[in-house]
């Protein structure tokens, strides 16, 4: 059975959207966001996304980069497998301010779990103040 979702996410401006599973987080932006030619979604439940970026989170900068203009709208689906895309997306909001990164997943725990930068790995950055959260219940 689907919930109707009311919630009121940002017209304009990026961010985070937590919840746990199974709550109609990817439901809600691909029903918002699906007809869209102006959005990129990226799914990291997708097997090759996953490897390809974790392999090497600078290529979802290249990949942004050359899309920014058609897709000035990225959803990140599952961003908590990445934690390290963050520093990425922060890198591109700054170059491209135009852009709106959209993302969403089940743990912030993990992304907070990874915050701050420890010797010899690099650490998560949450775009503080220039990010709204929301979250899901059930």
């Amino acid at each position: 059975m689907i919930i109707k979702r009311m919630v009121n996410l940002p017209g304009t401006r990026s961010f985070f959207l937590f919840g746990p599973r199974l709550t109609g987080k990817s439901t809600l932006l691909k029903t918002n966001y699906s007809t869209s030619k102006e959005v990129l979604y990226i799914d990291l439940l997708d097997t090759t996304d996953l490897m390809r970026y974790l392999r090497d989170t600078a290529a979802f900068y290249r990949e942004i980069k050359a899309a920014q203009k058609e897709t000035p709208i990225i959803i990140v689906d599952e961003i908590q497998k990445i934690p390290l895309l963050l520093n990425e997306i922060h890198r591109l909001l700054e170059e491209f301010p135009h852009l709106r990164f959209i993302m969403s997943g089940s743990s912030a725990r993990k992304l907070k779990k990874n915050e701050g930068r420890s010797p010899g790995r690099p650490g998560t950055d949450m775009l503080p103040g220039t990010i709204f959260f929301f979250r899901i219940a059930r």
